[in-house]
């Protein structure tokens, strides 16, 4: 599955790098305990999205989360999304964190549909000098 998620993120992300690149990303992610990382597979089993997140202490930040460009829209990326935020309750997380472009409607709109709020904008925040919306999430505990 490394090689094949290297390649959604690639598609995804091409400007962070490579297959290769994003390959030995998730190699160095699998080394860390605090990463964690999630697959979504489609009805025959092929691997159609991934979401790395970091859970350190009583907060994940999801880093990326990343759809098949083929398969996008299909409530693949959602299922992902809710999926780290059940996880992140029941680890007994009380905050989930992201940043996400600005320009990137779609997703804010999406993370918003699932209890993130707006919270802050950092300037210039990518290599590009695109600004980043930090969004977070308030995890209830039952």
């Amino acid at each position: 599955d490394l090689r094949e998620a290297a390649e959604i993120f690639a598609e995804s992300f091409p400007a962070e790098g490579d297959a290769l690149a994003h390959e030995q990303r998730f190699r160095d992610e699998l080394g860390r305990s605090m990463a964690r990382i999630t697959l979504a597979r489609d009805e025959q089993g092929r691997l159609v999205g991934v979401l790395l997140a970091w859970h350190v202490v009583d907060e994940v930040t999801l880093l990326d989360v990343a759809v098949r460009g083929t398969r996008r829209r299909e409530g693949h990326g959602r299922a992902l999304v809710e999926e780290l935020l059940a996880w992140a309750k029941e680890a007994g997380a009380r905050l989930c964190l992201l940043e996400v472009r600005t320009s990137n409607t779609a997703a804010r709109s999406l993370y918003a549909t699932l209890g993130f709020e707006e919270v802050n904008v950092r300037r210039r925040y990518y290599e590009d000098g695109e600004d980043a919306v930090e969004m977070h999430a308030t995890l209830a505990h039952s």
